[in-house]
């Protein structure tokens, strides 16, 4: 069996049609992918109407809501599929879906991770996510957000995928053990951020590539979320997590006053939100400070792994951060974009061309 399809879903009783329905429609054929349904304790009878009108579903009911990221190494420990696929319940899919992003792998041994070109379910010629942008301080977003689709119609590595949907070698999964374990070490409660990005990068640092296939096309019921409170505290936590994780010691050295400066503006943002806030980011913060042990013993798992340095992955991340969603009014929105994209360049800059001599000179051994 070539794929093993695993959609978490909660409440789905709205998407199964769109979902299920344009996923039996695809022209890749029918024995050589299966479909696992992971329901995370829903109160709407959807897992009742997958078992009755999808019985070629394996569903797998859950016990309590896991969330994403449990859920999906739920899911993820039944494959029998040489590639994962994961994919949200809220989606429709193009007839060649499936085949396109099974292809991309096949192409390419050296490709681990292909992300599909996502389009809003009502605007289909809207870009959802064409993949994520990853910024080199850690900083994420949706690539294309609101773009035309037809901006994003040639293939390109990446530095990370969305986790709406995406491909995965079933092999290279099991070797980095899935989403981690690692965010579980604060509780945040079931909604998590940032396992796409860090599964995207443990990638890279074995070597292997994250590619995005535009021919594979998908429609998202997209609606933003924001950051609320709760979204906010695991934004924060992920993006601590991450970063001091997987960048090589040295390059936390040289990213050290871009990182103050952006735990600068963490901390004033959730000042200006309120308690909750405050809270939130209280609490990833003082994990990080009271479990150095802790740290170090995720660093040497995840570093122990290394077969790529910074570097390369870098080079994949972006030097922009977009503010003007953040800011409104005049023209202090552009100027400061404008500000901040010179800063961050002339900084990404002074970044690659040190790691161009400190890496140059040394084996990619842990840090």
């Amino acid at each position: 069996m070539l794929a093993s399809i695993i959609i978490i879903a909660h409440n789905a009783a709205g998407h199964l049609d769109d979902c299920l329905g344009s996923l039996f429609r695809q022209t890749f054929p029918a024995g050589e992918f299966e479909v696992i349904w992971v329901d995370s304790r829903s109160t709407d009878g959807s897992a009742a109407t997958v078992r009755e009108r999808y019985p070629a579903v394996r569903l797998l009911e859950l016990g309590e809501n896991l969330g994403y990221r449990r859920g999906t190494n739920a899911g993820a420990a039944l494959a029998r599929g040489r590639y994962l696929v994961v994919l949200n319940q809220d989606t429709r899919l193009d007839r060649e879906w499936l085949a396109r992003l099974v292809s991309a792998a096949e192409a390419d041994s050296g490709v681990g991770i292909v992300a599909p070109k996502i389009l809003m379910f009502d605007q289909p010629e809207t870009v959802n996510e064409a993949g994520n942008t990853l910024h080199f301080s850690g900083l994420y977003g949706s690539r294309g957000l609101g773009e035309p689709s037809s901006a994003y119609d040639r293939p390109e590595t990446l530095a990370t995928m969305a986790g709406c949907s995406f491909l995965i070698r079933r092999a290279l999964w099991r070797r980095l053990e899935g989403f981690s374990d690692d965010f579980d070490q604060l509780d945040i409660g079931w909604h998590s951020s940032y396992e796409d990005v860090d599964l995207a990068w443990r990638a890279q640092l074995l070597g292997f590539r994250v590619v995005f296939e535009p021919r594979a096309v998908m429609y998202h019921k997209y609606t933003s979320k924001g950051l609320a409170d709760f979204r906010f505290g695991s934004y924060e936590w992920g993006r601590a997590l991450v970063v001091a994780r997987n960048y090589h010691l040295h390059t936390l050295i040289l990213l050290s006053p871009l990182l103050a400066a952006i735990e600068a503006g963490s901390w004033l943002y959730a000042l200006a939100k309120g308690r909750s806030s405050l809270e939130a980011k209280s609490r990833a913060t003082g994990w990080l400070l009271t479990h150095p042990g802790a740290l170090r013993r995720m660093r040497r798992r995840v570093q122990a792994e290394r077969a790529l340095p910074d570097r390369p992955i870098i080079e994949r991340m972006s030097p922009r951060i977009g503010v003007t969603h953040v800011l409104s009014g005049g023209r202090g929105p552009s100027l400061a974009q404008r500000a901040l994209d010179l800063t961050f360049m002339a900084y990404y800059r002074f970044l690659l061309g040190a790691l161009a001599l400190i890496e140059g000179t040394k084996s990619p051994s842990a840090g």
